[in-house]
């Protein structure tokens, strides 16, 4: 198969568990013999790096814009258009302008992916995270009649549908939506006495019309939507029930879907320990691993170890591994520190490239995930499985899926008495520990593997390549 997978990051830039799923999916289907593209932003490259590369024998077209790490769409317009006193002097000319600009960028990202489209002749697209990427390329395999096959880690959809989030749609939609809005008798009296008193209005509306009738047919000519239509590829694989349940409470549904469980390469993180993980009396290694915010509960984690009895809390030592994107709480996580003099139990190793976190997995005893947030499927839950890790969580989104399959302890979120509790009753009884962190790995091995997630998405993929094909033999055969 020829696949062309689209993803708004892709590392070494944006290494989220959404974008490493991604990349690990590239990988493997070309390993097993399948032709793949990725088309991804321009979110950390320099003017001197190339747009186009082949990381780990996987094509990566670096060419989009990304709308949020890049900055509003209307943010390339010159400066002096922003000026309130020329908004003020022409309030319909200078919002026209913009607009015109932001047209003009996302119409650009369209040429690029329709070229990549044009040279590759790809047999699926694959979509993967697509919050900040203009929409305006969704309609493309549609229209082309190439399927598409959707791997929702998030809500995305629920954003743009349902809480009314379009930024990232094209704007030029709106020039042909005129039918469908409301009369407005007001604007319209308004408009004739203008053109009563500039008889050149009317012809100049008429040319107008007559350039954009002429645009919209390029635009279709070029496989680019005209009008508005909600995202419906032809297969969408959720990552875990929480993503598919959250889609359907909220009415966004799809023609054909799926629930895959992303994975982690056991072949990088597995680790058999050379004896029990963990014995009586020896320190207690703890481990915190992602992006260090206030919905990630790293604070929990904190106050948990002040609570734990003194005997308990001399064992434990913590290391957090990642970085922050609020400075404010990480200042305030340092002093939480401090203040509950824990500064020589905690270790701070800011981010860890991926390539080093087996190593950091295999030398602790237990992540503790104490997020808040409601995550589609936590990727370093089930790394650390792999690497032999016991793992306790809030299960808290998808979590839950996996703390049910391996029977992982839960806490409460943001509740540190409740953590403080599983933490000390795992100190006092190390065999519980170890067993935990057995079963998780058993389970890990069996249910979440990326080479499970890449053959069950392969399938999913073949199959509409075929369906399409005995479509098109079904179509040829009709007189």
């Amino acid at each position: 198969m020829k696949i062309l997978m689209v993803s708004r990051f892709y590392p070494p830039r944006g290494l989220s568990g959404y974008e490493l799923r991604c990349a690990s999916t590239a990988e493997g289907l070309q390993q097993r013999g399948h032709e793949v593209t990725v088309v991804t932003s321009r979110v950390g490259l320099r003017s001197q790096d190339p747009l186009l590369e082949t990381i780990r024998g996987v094509q990566v077209h670096r060419v989009l814009t990304e709308y949020y790490y890049q900055g509003p769409v209307d943010s390339w317009a010159p400066t002096f258009l922003s000026s309130k006193d020329l908004i003020a002097k022409f309030p319909v000319m200078v919002p026209r302008i913009r607009k015109f600009l932001q047209a003009r960028r996302q119409l650009a990202d369209v040429d690029h992916f329709t070229q990549i489209l044009d040279d590759f002749r790809p047999d699926v697209i694959n979509w993967w995270s697509l919050t900040g990427l203009t929409k305006a390329i969704l309609s493309a395999p549609r229209m082309r009649g190439i399927p598409d096959v959707y791997c929702a880690d998030n809500n995305w959809a629920v954003e743009n549908f349902v809480r009314g989030v379009t930024d990232e749609w094209p704007t030029w939609t709106t020039y042909w939506t005129k039918d469908a809005q409301p009369r407005d008798e007001q604007a319209e009296q308004a408009q004739h006495e203008q053109d009563r008193q500039r008889p050149s209005g009317p012809w100049l509306r008429r040319r107008v019309e007559s350039w954009l009738n002429d645009l919209e047919a390029k635009l279709v000519r070029r496989g680019i939507a005209t009008t508005y239509s909600k995202f419906s590829p032809s297969h969408v694989c959720f990552v875990s029930d929480y993503v598919f349940r959250d889609s359907v409470e909220h009415d966004v549904f799809y023609p054909s879907t799926e629930i895959i469980h992303g994975g982690a390469a056991a072949s990088k993180f597995y680790f058999r320990r050379p004896r029990a993980t963990a014995q009586d009396g020896d320190p207690i290694w703890l481990l915190y691993v992602g992006t260090i915010n206030r919905d990630r509960g790293l604070h929990t984690l904190i106050e948990a170890l002040h609570e734990l009895p003194p005997q308990a809390r001399a064992l434990i030592r913590l290391t957090v591994a990642g970085d922050s994107d609020d400075e404010a709480y990480l200042q305030g996580i340092h002093e939480q520190v401090r203040a509950l003099r824990l500064a020589d139990q905690v270790v701070f190793l800011g981010r860890v490239v991926v390539d080093g976190m087996p190593d950091i997995y295999r030398c602790h005893d237990i992540l503790v995930v104490p997020s808040i947030r409601m995550d589609g499927l936590p990727l370093r839950m089930i790394e650390a499985m792999l690497s032999g890790c016991a793992v306790i969580t809030t299960g808290s989104g998808g979590a839950i899926e996996i703390a049910r399959a391996a029977d992982l302890p839960l806490f409460r979120k943001d509740n540190p008495p409740t953590l403080a509790k599983v933490l000390e009753q795992l100190i006092r009884d190390r065999k519980s520990l170890n067993c935990i962190a057995r079963r998780g790995q058993r389970v890990a091995l069996e249910q979440f593997t990326c080479d499970r997630m890449v053959d069950r998405l392969a399938l999913a993929m073949r199959s509409l390549i075929e369906a399409k094909r005995a479509s098109l033999c079904a179509a040829a055969s009709q007189p």
